[in-house]
């Protein structure tokens, strides 16, 4: 079976050389991918055949029992409008799911464009987005990606860049391609290809993912597609507003091809002679108009929701709503990137109805600075600005004077700055300040300030009697609060605890967490953001078990509260709690993308270097940052063997995924082994340098291992940071491993052709009839020889195979042996 695979993956390759079409198995293409929804129709009642919003882990769960083929209108107008009753109507697209197959024509996946109000890019002005239930109008794409089966949602998966790529295409539909040029005087529509809203086969796109391809002229006359469907080019961005005029260089675009039309999708390798004709962006202006708005004043911050449509009865499984979950994160990364970081894509379903962080009125900074970079330093000058000459104290105001002192001498310790000439007098200042309360009391013992006045011992002993029952509140006749909680149990010290103390304060503190795993002011009272994020960051570091279930569903419940700019909580109201929300998130390591937060506090900074001119703001911000400044390296996937159940003998392919889920760079270092390496596990080749990984950035990772001479139970570990000299985040999760159980070598032949080791001398052929050799290596991974196998290459065309070249080998077992076919084409 082997080698008759093996042999036809060779006839295809020779195939594509002598100019034959081969059809390929799998995903249909992008091709007849766009609907223009220039006549939606406006109905008074959603149809009952679409149920209302829920949601399952962030992701929108719809059902559907009506007729969902491609073209049918109705039915996605009432899926948006559904959408809008549970979520907040400020997304410009919706990405959309099946966890059923349906209708979808020639392609994979489908735009459906139901508004445009963008002169200058060839598509006519028109706005349904009212009868997709968008009353602010700002809805303009609802993106059909079909079937989940369709697509790979494992990231180590070899198909998980086809399927970003693939809603990368759909979004860009929202302008491209669609413009003429002006051409001697005449309107010219040849830059168009496939369904008017492709580029042209001909283009030289610069292999836009939009289609055409990058077309370089070879040493025998001819243009070659040296690259296809890899980034956005000039042109697209310029269409999307991210590019100006001015940026977009002349293209090409080849006349008198031959061999495909302009409405063919590209094809790698292609080779055609042609003419070639030059056309600047001034003749797109000039059939189009100019862009607007220009790049000057368009969107650059773009919003979407996730949906899943289901069928009535129909489950989800949780590896669907996880891969859901993750493309979600992926996609704004790589829409990041394929625009080179001009515009951003925030994909998050955001609940109509959001609890506000109800922070008091916040105290007057200077100026915002919403071009500056995050500039921790200069927030460390402002704030030691702050110190009070006459006694050392930090106050924003009297009523929590303690609180602001005792969290800028948290911060100075935290982030390493500040002389002991400014950290003594606070110190002092803040012995000599009465506690009030338990709250005064965990301030003062979080920088190690020991109760010292007579009334703050008598209210340490009332609070130490309520610490071992997990029940400290304000005061003593208060009932626990999650704050009073979670503030008592970190500066109680609870690394010093014991077992059953720590269990008793996350029991306690369990007990207060909502069902949709945030926490309120009072107990049971609404999710507050402020009092969640606090919570997450205080409890994330640390290490027990009973932590666990905690934070991940307060970090669940967050995430779906952050706002369109980033933030967690608006305006300055939203500072603290971003910045708690940041440093949990990232402490737990869970891959989640803390981008648009960081770039919501850099523009909530003042110009001075202050958050909301307030002391007590702009000290937990420099702690909490300088607290998570640390890289994170760890395994983003599982490891994946192929063959996954391996014959002595075989060659295992192992790949996986890296990622730095920390806030800086750091060098990456990756190991393998055969068995522990604790416990004497073999090194497999030599330790890999793999260069510095950016922070959020994640890189797929592989090896080779040969299974000759091993069978049984046998394991790969693969190691980030052997010599443990990174201090990381989270020391637990740089080891991934992947168990195997290889057969033994069955004592019987087994011949197979590796395609990886086939050339054809030479690699191409444009005058027939010419001379072709075929070279390569025949392997038996058998035990047992083979003699006079033979080795016959055939042309296929249509369904008729053509003998080209025949031979015979000796195999012996466990060997390869080289091969060469010459035949004439």
């Amino acid at each position: 079976m082997k080698f008759c695979m093996r042999v036809l993956r060779v006839i295809a390759s020779l195939a594509m050389i002598a100019g034959q079409g081969v059809a390929v198995a799998g995903p249909q293409g992008l091709g007849d991918d766009v609907e223009l929804i220039q006549f939606a129709p406006v109905t008074k009642a959603v149809a009952k055949t679409v149920g209302p919003a829920q949601e399952l882990d962030g992701i929108a769960i719809i059902e559907v029992s009506d007729d969902y083929s491609r073209g049918v209108t109705p039915v996605r107008t009432d899926i948006a409008r559904r959408y809008f009753e549970r979520y907040r109507d400020d997304h410009d697209l919706l990405l959309v799911f099946t966890n059923f197959e349906f209708e979808t024509g020639q392609a994979a996946a489908f735009a459906n464009i139901i508004k445009n109000d963008v002169s200058g890019i060839g598509l006519a002005n028109y706005d349904n987005s009212a009868a997709f239930g968008s009353a602010s109008r700002r809805l303009q794409n609802y993106i059909d990606m079909a079937a989940v089966s369709r697509w790979q949602l494992n990231p180590s998966s070899p198909g998980y860049g086809s399927l970003l790529d693939v809603a990368t295409h759909e979004l860009m539909h929202r302008w491209v391609a669609f413009p003429k040029y002006l051409k001697n005087g005449v309107q010219s529509s040849d830059l168009i290809g496939q369904e008017a809203a492709h580029w042209s086969f001909f283009l030289d796109s610069d292999a836009s993912v939009m289609y055409g391809a990058d077309w370089q002229m070879g040493t025998d006359g001819q243009f070659e597609a040296v690259d296809v469907r890899h980034r956005l080019s000039p042109l697209d961005l310029y269409l999307a507003g991210l590019f100006s005029a001015a940026e977009v260089p002349d293209m090409n675009l080849i006349r008198e091809g031959v061999g495909a039309t302009a409405q063919d999708l590209p094809v790698l390798g292609f080779k055609t002679p042609g003419s070639v004709e030059t056309i600047g962006i001034g003749q797109i202006i000039a059939a189009n108009g100019e862009r607007q708005p220009d790049v000057s004043h368009s969107p650059k911050h773009f919003s979407a929701g996730v949906l899943l449509l289901i069928r009535p009865g129909q489950g989800v499984t949780e590896e669907t709503i996880f891969g859901l979950q993750r493309f979600a994160r992926d996609f704004e990364t790589r829409f990041a990137a394929m625009t080179r970081g001009r515009a951003s894509l925030s994909i998050e379903n955001q609940p109509v109805q959001i609890v506000a962080s109800g922070a008091p009125v916040p105290i007057s900074g200077q100026a915002l600075c919403t071009t500056c970079t995050l500039d921790i330093a200069q927030a460390k000058v402002w704030l030691l600005a702050q110190q009070r000459a006459s006694d050392g104290a930090f106050v924003d105001k009297q009523v929590n004077a303690l609180a602001t002192g005792a969290t800028a001498l948290r911060a100075m310790t935290s982030g390493n700055f500040g002389t002991t000439t400014a950290m003594a007098p606070i110190r002092a200042w803040l012995s000599a300040f009465p506690a009030r309360h338990f709250d005064d009391l965990a301030f003062k013992a979080r920088v190690g300030v020991a109760p010292s006045i007579g009334t703050e011992v008598e209210l340490a002993a009332a609070r130490d009697q309520l610490l071992h029952a997990g029940l400290p509140g304000l005061a003593p006749t208060w009932s626990a609060s999650a704050w009073d909680t979670a503030a008592s149990m970190v500066s109680a010290g609870f690394a010093d605890l014991s077992a059953s103390e720590r269990g008793v304060f996350l029991d306690r503190l369990r007990s207060l967490q909502n069902a949709d795993g945030g926490f309120g002011i009072h107990p049971g009272g609404a999710s507050h953001v402020g009092l969640s994020a606090w919570v997450l960051n205080e409890v994330a570091p640390l290490a027990d078990p009973a932590a666990v279930p905690i934070t991940h569903d307060s970090a669940a419940w967050l995430l779906l509260q952050q706002s369109a700019e980033g933030g967690f909580g608006s305006g300055a109201d939203g500072v603290l709690p971003t910045a708690w929300a940041v440093a949990g998130l990232v402490r737990l390591g869970n891959g989640a993308d803390i981008a648009s937060a960081m770039s919501y506090l850099r523009s909530r900074q003042s110009l001075a270097g202050d958050w909301n001119g307030s002391v007590f703001t702009t000290a937990e911000v420099i702690r909490v940052l300088a607290e998570i400044a640390k890289p994170n390296l760890a395994f983003d996937a599982s490891i994946v063997a192929t063959p996954a159940a391996p014959i002595s003998g075989d060659r295992v392919h192992l790949v996986g995924r890296i990622r730095n889920d920390g806030v800086l760079a750091e060098g990456v270092k990756l190991a393998w082994f055969l068995g522990d390496p604790d416990q004497g596990g073999a090194m497999i080749g030599a330790e890999a340098d793999l260069g510095t990984l950016a922070a959020g950035q994640s890189l797929e990772v592989s090896a080779d291992w040969e299974s000759a001479g091993f069978s049984g139970a046998q394991s790969i570990v693969a190691v980030l940071d052997r010599a443990d000299s990174i201090d990381e985040l989270n020391e637990s999760d740089n080891r991934q491993t992947v168990a195997l159980e290889v057969a033994e070598l069955p004592q019987a032949p087994d011949a197979a052709l590796l395609r990886e080791n086939f050339t054809l001398t030479p690699p191409s052929v444009n005058v027939f009839p010419s001379a072709v050799a075929l070279s390569g290596t025949v392997v038996n991974i058998g035990g047992a020889d083979l003699t006079a196998v033979p080795v016959v290459l055939y042309q296929l065309r249509n369904g008729v195979r053509t003998e080209l070249a025949r031979t015979e080998l000796d195999l012996p077992a466990q060997a390869s042996v080289p091969l060469r076919l010459d035949f004439t084409l």
